[in-house]
């Protein structure tokens, strides 16, 4: 993205971006459509045309709620004026189609947003949401048993020790202005580290308002996951939400290397594993779960964004 200027079209990606996603993309159906059609596409349809659709609909609903909710928790932290709704969605759908989901950063590419606070507030977001999702993933683990204890306990103390670390280093100020002395004033180095400076005092801000956001963050993460429940039980099984959410959190770690986005269906494969050795869940039938949730939350979201698409033009000019 380019600074703004009002004449322009609001790009959400580079072209570069945008041909990789469409990429992507592509890549994804055609996995997709090659798993249904070596488990057959009969069976696969036959689970389909089944569904309750009563019971996806209002899993669309909660899915819905739970995604304007988390645009309220960016309203509740950056503030009236910010335009935090319309930096909201511009962060997720940008994130959603760049490697390790660094496009979340893209409200800092307009003009007026670049600041640390914005920055410091999406780092902050990004971090809780990650460890609401290992914490959740670590509660699941523990209730389907399809690890041993001491792996249990090894990933845990691991997610403890790397989160800690981060959030240490992250509020280290003072390191950075350190780094940043070392540097050539104006040098692209010392530019970055001075930023990092300002983005950890925001950081350090943000903290106070984390039992309001934490606890968001918390619920939206919950509900989403009911809601994925609800799309297996149309189709006549009731997996736990223990058991959703470690497949989710392994789905979203697989989601977070650069080749593995989630848009390549290679992450819902790690989730169809464990909902399948846990839970002994037919193939067939997540074949036709994951191919629901990924159009339900794919329709849901993108439809919320055209809502937030005049003010994220708004943001963008002004």
């Amino acid at each position: 993205m380019s600074e703004s200027n009002p004449s322009e079209p609001v790009r959400l990606l580079t072209p570069k971006q945008a041909r990789r996603a469409w990429v992507m993309a592509l890549v994804g159906l055609t996995i997709y459509c090659g798993v249904v059609w070596v488990l057959g596409w009969r069976d696969v349809r036959d689970e389909l045309l089944s569904a309750q659709f009563s019971l996806v609909f209002y899993s669309a609903l909660i899915i819905v709620s739970a995604t304007w909710l988390r645009a309220v928790k960016w309203r509740y932290a950056l503030g009236k004026d910010s335009h935090a709704f319309s930096l909201y969605f511009l962060s997720k759908a940008t994130g959603n189609w760049t490697p390790g989901r660094v496009g979340e950063f893209a409200p800092m590419a307009l003009r007026n947003h670049r600041t640390p606070r914005v920055g410091a507030w999406i780092l902050f977001d990004r971090i809780i949401e990650i460890i609401a999702t290992l914490a959740l993933g670590l509660y699941g683990l523990a209730m389907i048993t399809l690890v041993s204890d001491e792996q249990f306990w090894l990933v845990a103390a691991a997610i403890v020790v790397a989160t800690a670390a981060g959030i240490y280093v992250l509020t280290r100020r003072q390191w950075f202005l350190a780094w940043a002395d070392k540097c050539t004033d104006g040098s692209i180095f010392h530019k970055i580290f001075m930023l990092l400076a300002a983005v950890s005092v925001e950081f350090h801000r943000f903290g106070k308002s984390l039992p309001i956001t934490g606890s968001i963050t918390i619920f939206t993460k919950v509900v989403d996951l009911w809601a994925i429940v609800l799309m297996f039980k149309a189709l006549g099984h009731s997996p736990s939400l223990a058991l959703m959410a470690a497949a989710k959190c392994a789905l979203a770690i697989v989601s977070f290397f650069p080749i593995t986005p989630t848009s390549t269906f290679i992450p819902h494969g790690t989730q169809a594993w464990i909902m399948n050795q846990s839970a002994g869940i037919e193939k067939e039938v997540l074949a036709a779960g994951i191919g629901i949730e990924v159009l339900v939350v794919s329709v849901t979201f993108w439809l919320s964004f055209a809502i937030a698409l005049p003010g994220i033009k708004k943001a963008a000019s002004s």
